[in-house]
């Protein structure tokens, strides 16, 4: 079974409104979120015009939001969320390796960009390769 799945014939995001999520980032810089890490991950709620377009394009049962990974984020298992869906905008060669709870690895997946991917995070993961930043678009998925 794959932690991450490619989810082929959603639409990619228009560049008009990636512009909106760079906007975004800026915006709420100095306002780190309460899932912030370290400096090294933060998640910010997409403005309304992201959440419109997700809701219509790909689910209306997720909450959007803005993902934003500075350094190497060690593993760990997301509290409350039990997948995820992931577009990566910025962010070259990072990869999401995935854990068994022996803290084997099981899978490595590179994340291509401008594509839809759902990732199982109630495994423990990490992301790896982070040069400058790997930004995404992110829905959570709650039980």
């Amino acid at each position: 079974m794959t932690n991450a799945k490619h989810i082929k014939g959603l639409p990619k995001i228009p560049k008009d409104l990636l512009k909106e999520i760079y906007a975004g980032i800026v915006e709420n810089q100095d306002h780190p979120s309460k899932t912030s890490y370290k400096g090294i991950y933060d998640w910010l709620p997409a403005n309304d015009k992201i959440q419109e377009w997700c809701n219509d394009n790909i689910s209306k049962d997720v909450y959007w939001g803005i993902q934003v990974i500075s350094d190497n984020l060690p593993a760990h298992k997301d509290i409350g969320t039990i997948c995820k869906f992931n577009y990566v905008i910025a962010g070259d060669h990072c990869a999401t390796n995935f854990y068994d709870d022996d803290n084997k690895l099981i899978e490595t997946v590179v994340l291509e960009h401008e594509q839809w991917y759902i990732l199982n995070t109630s495994v423990a993961h990490e992301v790896t390769g982070v040069n400058n930043v790997r930004i995404s678009v992110t829905g959570r998925i709650t039980p």
